[in-house]
Order: C-alpha cells, then sequence, then structure tokens
C-alpha cells in the first residue's frame, strides 16, 4: 500500500521539481534579498503594508476602506482595486518575513503557479514534453518578464497566472463534466476576477471565445453550453462581492476625472506598428536608470508557433485548436496595431485596458499553447528518442537564453518596516491612496490640500490614532477610538461644529443620541464635519456597508450557496457526458523528459551567471562605458549646482538644413537625492551667439530628476530639426 502510494506521487513530486528548476532563472532577480527597481513595484509593496494593518487594525477580511491611506486619513482603494494578490505576502509577514521579502517571494511564487498552470493547459493538448515548453514560453516570454521584473506589477502576475487555471478546469469540465470540475471551474474563474481588473477582462474575452470552441467540438453540444454557461453565471455572481461596488461607485472616486484628464493612458495613444510587436531583444544595460525595454513577443515561441500551424495542415485533428489558437493570436495583435483604434473606441470596457500592449498577455499564453504543440507534434516524428530530447533541449535553451536581456534590472535600498514608512511614501511622490494618479482618492477631496506631517507623528506613537479636531466649546467626557468608528460622550456649550479627519464617502454614518444625523464633508479636505447642538451628547461614527456593497455580498452568498448545491445534488447522479478525447498527444518517457528540461535550465543559469553577467556581450552591457572606450562619445563632465552631472554626449556628424539631428546625452546623479527637477533641453546659435532654435524644455530621459538614483546613468535622446 504504502509502495503505491509512493509510486503514485513519484512523478508528480519530479514534475514540481522540474518545474521549480525551469523557473530558477526567471525568479532569480528575486532571489537576491534586494527589492528590483520596477515602475510599480514599490506601491504594490506598500499596499501589502497597508493591507495588513488593515485587516489587523481595521478588523476586516475585505478592507473596502484602508484607514491609513492617503496619508493616514483614509482612502477606499481596495473597494476598486482587489488586495486578493497581497494575501500571500501578508501571510508570510505573520510568519515573521519581512514585508520586501514578502513581496520577492510572492513574484517568484507566482511564476512557479503560472509555470504550473500553463503546463497543465499544454498538457491537456499535448504530452509532458508540450507542457514543459508550454510553461517556458509562458513565463519567459518577454511580455511576462516585463510584467515581473521592469513593471513589478505583482496583481497583474497573479492574474496571469491564474488564467492559465481557468482555461485548464473549463476545459476538464467540457471534457469530462462532473462536481468536482464543475466546482473547480467556478471558483479559478471567481478568483481571476477578483485579482486584477484588466486581466478579469481581457480574460474573459479569451474565455468566452475558448468555451464556445469546446461547445462546438462537444459530443453533446447543448449541455454543454448550459453546463460552461452556468460556471460562468455563478463565477461572475460569488465574485460580485468585488465587481459590483468597484464599477457601480467609481462616482465616488477621482476615477472617472483622472481617466479623462490623462489622455497619455488612453490604449488609443499606445497603439504600435508590427515591428514593435515583434521588436528584437535589446542588449541589457543594469547601471542605465531608464532602458527601453521592448514590450513584445519572444521569437523562439513565434517560430514554434508557425510550426505549429504548418504542422497543424498534415494532422487532422490539431487543426481545430491551432486554427483557433492562431485566429485568438491575430486578433490580439491585431489589437495591438493602430488599424484597430476604431475598435478600441466602440468595444464596451476594453478602453479600461489604459494601455493597449496588455493584450500581449493573452498573444503570450495563446503563443506559448501553440509552441507546446508545435513540440508534441515534432517529436511525435523523431524515431530516435535522444534526438528527441535534443529537439526540446534546443527549443527550451533557445527560449531561455534570448529571454535573458529582460532579467536584468537595477536594485534599490527601500524602507518598508511599518505604516508610517507608507505615509512617508505617499506624501514625498504624492501618490495618495497608494495610487500612480490618486485617483482611489474620495470624491469629495482635494489631495493637494492633505498634510502627512500630523499623521506620521501619531501613527509613530500608535496604530489607532485620535481623529477630532476638538474646538473650545466642546468638552470630551469619554471617547473610544477604532480605526475606522469612533465612540464618545461629549458636552457641547453651544452648537458646534466637529471635524474628524476621515475623508468621507458613502457609508460613513453617524448617530446623535441613537439618532443619524447628516454628515458634510468639509472642504478642501473632505473630511467628515458634523453639527451637534447644544447640551451632552453620545456620539457614534463608523463606516457601514453601502447598500449596494450589501447586495453585492447578497448575490455573492446566493451564488455560493447554488454552487454548493449543485455540487450535491450532481455527486448523486450518475449522468456522464464525454468530449471527443482525440486530442490526446502520445507522451514521451516523462522521466527522461523532466532530465533534459532540468539539465537545459541549469545550464542556462549557470552560463548566465558564470560567463554573460561577468563580461560585456550582446545580451548584457554598460552602455556608457561602451562608448567611452570610443570615439563615439564627447566626454564633458558638466556640472550642475554640484548635484547632477552632463557625463558626453554623442558627436554630431555633417548634418544639412531641413534634416534632424540626433543626440544622445548621458546624466548622472552627483550624490543624495534631489528636492527639486532639472529640465534638458538643446538650443542652436549662430555665429553671433543667437538662439535660432530650442527644443522643448523636459525631464532628461524622461525622467524627473527628483526620482534618479545614485550609481545609475541616464540617457537622454533628442531630436533638432534643422531649420
Amino acid at each position: 500500500m504504502i509502495r503505491q502510494i509512493t509510486q503514485k506521487l513519484q512523478k508528480p513530486f519530479l514534475l514540481a521539481i522540474t518545474l521549480f528548476i525551469l523557473c530558477l532563472p526567471a525568479i532569480q532577480p528575486f532571489l537576491l534579498g534586494k527589492m528590483p527597481l520596477t515602475d510599480d513595484g514599490n506601491l504594490h509593496l506598500y499596499r501589502i503594508i497597508a493591507l495588513d494593518h488593515s485587516m489587523t487594525f481595521d478588523s476586516t477580511l475585505w478592507p473596502r476602506y484602508s484607514s491609513v491611506l492617503a496619508l493616514g486619513y483614509g482612502a477606499p482603494l481596495f473597494n476598486y482595486f482587489p488586495p486578493t494578490t497581497y494575501y500571500i505576502p501578508r501571510f508570510l509577514h505573520l510568519l515573521g518575513i519581512p514585508f520586501i521579502q514578502t513581496y520577492l517571494i510572492s513574484m517568484a511564487l507566482y511564476t512557479y503557479i503560472a509555470a504550473w498552470g500553463t503546463f497543465l493547459l499544454g498538457r491537456s493538448w499535448s504530452n509532458t514534453a508540450g507542457g514543459l515548453i508550454t510553461s517556458a514560453a509562458y513565463i519567459y516570454a518577454p511580455y511576462w518578464l516585463f510584467n515581473t521584473i521592469t513593471r513589478g506589477t505583482l496583481n497583474e502576475v497573479a492574474g496571469l497566472a491564474i488564467l492559465p487555471f481557468s482555461l485548464w478546469t473549463i476545459h476538464n469540465l467540457a471534457r469530462m463534466p462532473n462536481a468536482k470540475h464543475f466546482v473547480t471551474a467556478t471558483l479559478t474563474t471567481a478568483l481571476l476576477i477578483v485579482i486584477h481588473n484588466i486581466v478579469a477582462l481581457h480574460g474573459a474575452m479569451l474565455l468566452a471565445a475558448y468555451s464556445l470552441f469546446l461547445i462546438m467540438r462537444s459530443n453533446h453540444i447543448m449541455r454543454t453550453f448550459w453546463i460552461l454557461t452556468s460556471v460562468a453565471l455563478l463565477s461572475v455572481a460569488i465574485s460580485a462581492f468585488f465587481w459590483l461596488p468597484a464599477l457601480a461607485e467609481t462616482g465616488y472616486t477621482h476615477i472617472p476625472g483622472t481617466t479623462e484628464a490623462l489622455n497619455f493612458i488612453d490604449p488609443v495613444r499606445t497603439l504600435r506598428s508590427l515591428a514593435d510587436v515583434f521588436a528584437l531583444p535589446k542588449t541589457a544595460d543594469p547601471s542605465l536608470l531608464n532602458p527601453e525595454v521592448p514590450i513584445s513577443l519572444g521569437w523562439p515561441q513565434t517560430v514554434l508557433g508557425v510550426f505549429s500551424l504548418l504542422l497543424a495542415l498534415k494532422v487532422r485533428h490539431r487543426r481545430g485548436i491551432v486554427l483557433f489558437l492562431s485566429l485568438v493570436l491575430l486578433a490580439s495583435i491585431f489589437l495591438n496595431l493602430e488599424v484597430s483604434a476604431p475598435l478600441w473606441n466602440i468595444l464596451p470596457l476594453i478602453g479600461y485596458s489604459q494601455f493597449a500592449w496588455r493584450i500581449l498577455g493573452i498573444s503570450t499564453l495563446v503563443l506559448a499553447l501553440l509552441g507546446g504543440l508545435a513540440v508534441e507534434q515534432i517529436t511525435s516524428l523523431i524515431k530516435f528518442q535522444w534526438l528527441t530530447h535534443g529537439f526540446i533541449a534546443i527549443s527550451l535553451g533557445c527560449i531561455l537564453i534570448l529571454s535573458i536581456p529582460w532579467l536584468y534590472t537595477p536594485y534599490i535600498d527601500i524602507k518598508a518596516d511599518s505604516i508610517v514608512d507608507v505615509l512617508q511614501y505617499e506624501n514625498q511622490r504624492r501618490e495618495l491612496s497608494l495610487s500612480s494618479y490618486s485617483e482611489y482618492l474620495p470624491a469629495w477631496t482635494d489631495g493637494t490640500s492633505l498634510d502627512a506631517a500630523d499623521n506620521i507623528t501619531k501613527f509613530q506613537e500608535n496604530n489607532v490614532i485620535s481623529r477630532l479636531l476638538v474646538p473650545d466649546t466642546i468638552e470630551v467626557i469619554r471617547v473610544a477610538w477604532q480605526s475606522l468608528s469612533v465612540d464618545l460622550d461629549l458636552d457641547a456649550s453651544r452648537p458646534s461644529e466637529l471635524i474628524f479627519q476621515w475623508l468621507y464617502m458613502p457609508g460613513w454614518v453617524a448617530y446623535l443620541d441613537s439618532e443619524v444625523i447628516d454628515i458634510t464633508p468639509t472642504l478642501p479636505e473632505g473630511f467628515i464635519q458634523i453639527t451637534v447642538p447644544e447640551g451632552r451628547h453620545t456620539l457614534q461614527i463608523a463606516l457601514e456597508v453601502t447598500l449596494l456593497q450589501a447586495t453585492a455580498w447578497g448575490i455573492s452568498g446566493i451564488g455560493s450557496v447554488l454552487l454548493i448545491l449543485i455540487f450535491l445534488i450532481w455527486n448523486r447522479s450518475t449522468t456522464i457526458l464525454t468530449m471527443r478525447s482525440e486530442f490526446d498527444g502520445s507522451d514521451t518517457d516523462s522521466m527522461t523528459v523532466f532530465v533534459a528540461v532540468a539539465i537545459t535550465s541549469i545550464s542556462v543559469l549557470i552560463f548566465k551567471n558564470f560567463v554573460i553577467d561577468q563580461t560585456q556581450n550582446i545580451f548584457r552591457s554598460n552602455r556608457l562605458a561602451a562608448v567611452s572606450e570610443t570615439s563615439s562619445l564627447i566626454a564633458l563632465n558638466g556640472n550642475f549646482n554640484g548635484e547632477i552631472r552632463l557625463l558626453g554626449i554623442t558627436p554630431l556628424e555633417a548634418t544639412q538644413s531641413g534634416t534632424i539631428a540626433s543626440f544622445e546625452l548621458f546624466w548622472e546623479l552627483n550624490q543624495g537625492k534631489l528636492d527639486g527637477n532639472y529640465q534638458s533641453f538643446i538650443q542652436l546659435v549662430d555665429i553671433n551667439q543667437n538662439v535660432v532654435l530650442q527644443t522643448e524644455p523636459h525631464p532628461p530621459g524622461n525622467q524627473e530628476t527628483t526620482n534618479w538614483l545614485p550609481n545609475l546613468y541616464v540617457q537622454d535622446s533628442i531630436d533638432l530639426a534643422i531649420p
């Protein structure tokens, strides 16, 4: 008995180890114990701290309104931006792990989860080798690495990690409908919805298309249709507690105004050319503060995808899935191109994508699946096992090696130990409510009017602070403070206005002597303000759920009950539906495939660490050092107030009138951080030193100098149109 159990667990255990080894190069940047310099990573790190504080002191599992955000005055970030992703790092912190390490571990963990999901999905259409290549093609895709290492967007990575599981569970349900598959498909789809808004939006389109494909392939089309439709409806119902308030209550925040004002985050403005979508890797430069990282599809993945399409012409039972994936791939690529602008303007909700290149999350996944199918089809044609394993190793090696330029980033020192660090970060960056544009502030609040100094001092002393500005006409007899409520007895010598320093939004309720009274937000801060009459009174103020939020919780509860009932009823049923089983690919010896994948992954990791990382090469190079050793740079060493230095400029070749002169400037921070911002521009002067033309002043390298970091240089590209 024990031997049978051991033998049964042996293969999954070896698979788990193989997938971990496969992930090692991709997660190595998060295993160094240092915080990477990313676009959004700091925001996610501090959101973990905010969630930890809210769950501890706001006493709620799903903290729609966090009492410590917006400089400690409170903001409804998690009503609109789901905190689901942060529960794992928060749990890790409860085990005693520092917050920075919890962020790093979570990013590595979500990569490992994605590897599992894509393996299971890929294997369901091919075999073990195809599943492993699908996994590698996904987690080493440029877009995946751009999200993990360059952007540091923890929640989007988590959403992209769960998406393959949603597809896999729906596949299993359509193929072999039973209670277990129905529940797992419903719950994984509901989980996807409450992880990341945009991934859920894009994923919903893919899930709908995939479900339609599975329905058309089913032997029982109508029954499969109703089963998959039930999954969709129940997953939407179960997740209603989040998405319904998030959509219906956006008017309570600055989200609508921010979307209208910041036209540069319009997806149409980020549409690109086909050359950009298939951009080649660029040499990484870990010393450069503002690298241009290609947001593209991987070339090895693309080549395998083309092979899959060509081979499907000869293998009839593969044509359906390959054609489906190819159509999805073409559609997602089309939505990245400038010619797709009219579609972006008419498709409902898709405009919330912010950046058109986010659709590449779908492209990356379907291209990885095509790659896995290609490997399965090619290896099935090879007669010799050593050639089979050699082809698998070469395919995997190409994927890993060409991903190396995306694996580099500078590292920063950052303080993230307590909620005080969150307030200081918000104050310094003015990213109030831990959002890039302060869009999650309540609509009644002008963020420029909020000051952090008093709250920073208060939170240094206590995690629950006093928020009442007591006028001379009020004597407080008794007070009991909670993070999101207060209960006090007071004596007013005359009618008085009381201001409580929580930011108002619907849900805040005030009771005077057990009777509801009106709350009037102050201007411009948006603090809670109430009027109390003369005399002694008992006053309670608390944040309660809105009617819409309560309704949403009710819908989620009903959906959960229905799911349980379906599970119980289905278990008593003997009805078995089946799909065509013609998609099962022939499998090679799994153990030897595991060995081939593990050896290839370890070899690439060793090659990277001991060769690429130690030399100047096409994968990694310090461009400033490289051009300094040639005549391609005019050294200047210009010093500006002892704060920043202009290290050099590329020489200008002979330029004629009517052409464009291109310059590359190289800057560096002298010491410390700056309090002010410099602007960079180039002037064209005549022989009498009269200014003929000047370029538009801009932050050097489009990086505000207050954000520059020591020991990193900035590359500034300027074009000057010669009249």
